[in-house]
């Protein structure tokens, strides 16, 4: 790397740079996949309350 002019410094500096916002990036999905799991979980509770008032009023449309 030396006889290439690579300074080893910046080299390290750069490195730490990419692995800093590689780290925020990964910190930032993380949030948004909490979010879309409460958002799923949200759905899925609506989605089961609607089956099941669906439910209830085929069965008194089904009652004689």
């Amino acid at each position: 790397m030396i006889q290439n002019g690579v300074n080893m410094g910046e080299f390290q500096i750069q490195l730490l740079q990419k692995i800093e916002e590689l780290t925020l990036y990964v910190i930032e999905q993380e949030k948004r996949n909490e979010q879309q799991e409460r958002l799923i979980e949200a759905q899925s509770e609506q989605i089961r309350s609607l089956i099941e008032s669906m439910e209830k009023m085929n069965q008194k449309i089904n009652q004689p």
